[in-house]
């Protein structure tokens, strides 16, 4: 669905820091899931739009505090970790960053589309 509306898949651990620094700079959209790559939000230009894949069992909000202080348009989608909570429950579980998520594409289109 994304690669249909002009999204590139990126694999950030196979860049360098230089590179990951240049692809955060020139992206005017980022939707990825909750972990340590995000933090290259820093290098995002303010206004970024940001879609954070959350598991609906870990919800930390050090991404979100980053957006706020660069001015990204920052908006989580919560999604289903494989074994994960259920729909509606939100809990600090740290097992949960290593589940495989499934993030319903409505809602992440919705998010994209402001």
């Amino acid at each position: 669905a994304l690669a249909a509306r002009g999204f590139a898949t990126v694999c950030l651990e196979e860049l360098g820091w230089a590179e990951q620094i240049a692809v955060f700079r020139r992206a005017r959209v980022v939707v990825a899931p909750h972990g340590a790559g995000l933090a290259n939000l820093a290098f995002c230009a303010p206004g970024t739009r940001v879609v954070e894949l959350v598991g609906r069992a870990y919800f930390n909000p050090v991404f979100w505090r980053l957006a706020a202080l660069r001015g990204l348009d920052y908006r989580p989608v919560l999604a289903r970790a494989e074994g994960g909570a259920a729909a509606g429950q939100i809990r600090e579980d740290r097992s949960e960053n290593k589940r495989d998520l499934t993030a319903d594409v409505g809602a992440v289109l919705t998010a994209l589309a402001g």
